[in-house]
């Protein structure tokens, strides 16, 4: 409280922000180290869920993006592609432009 309402000396302030930040490691590092027996049991489905969303995650991609390979989806993900390409090119010439 003392940090925000600029009563302490900006030396201070970084020193003390600095404990805390090494006191939220400490404990997230704490968290993470909970023994096995502790921690609860997970569900049947929830179980599935990890082990489905592991197998995307690492498995091959399979999908095509028109698995019909129709004309309109196809047009639409050409579309979507230069719209993107557009944008991009714009946000990185306002990036580098000189601030008025």
């Amino acid at each position: 409280m003392a940090a925000a309402a600029a009563l302490l000396p900006p030396a201070a302030d970084a020193l003390l922000q600095k404990g805390i930040d090494v006191a939220v490691i400490l404990n997230a590092l704490r968290a993470l180290h909970v023994d096995q027996a502790t921690r609860p049991a997970l569900t049947p489905a929830a179980e599935a869920l990890i082990h489905r969303s592991a197998a995307e995650q690492t498995g091959p991609r399979r999908r095509q993006p028109c698995p019909d390979n129709s004309t309109t989806c196809a047009l639409a993900l050409q579309g979507l592609n230069a719209v993107l390409r557009l944008h991009f090119t714009q946000e990185g010439e306002n990036y580098f432009s000189p601030a008025p």
